[in-house]
């Protein structure tokens, strides 16, 4: 089963100062996506009954669903962002 991003973490580093670190919980906002979510499907329903013989409605419904997909695959990403006077790493687990 592949779960969705638990924690953000990013961390800031300039020469001239000190290190910035800052961990999120993203795990919070579950709930609130599983009901976003769970609220949006009878219109997607609706809109899919409504639209099915229009090819660009039936990409769009594919796309909701690749959105979705695409969150959940977030975890394990990692960005790293280096310039001569700071650099940022942000890393989702």
């Amino acid at each position: 089963m592949i779960l969705p991003p638990v924690l953000i973490k990013i961390r800031v580093v300039k020469q001239s100062c000190r290190k910035f670190s800052i961990w999120l919980p993203v795990f919070f906002l579950w709930p609130l996506l599983l009901v976003l979510i769970l609220v949006s499907i009878p219109f997607l329903l609706v809109f899919t009954i409504a639209y099915w013989n229009n090819p660009k409605a039936r990409k769009s419904i594919r796309n909701y669903f690749s959105a979705i997909a695409m969150f959940f695959l977030l975890r394990g990403l990692e960005v790293n962002i280096k310039n001569n006077e700071e650099e940022v790493f942000i890393q989702l687990t």
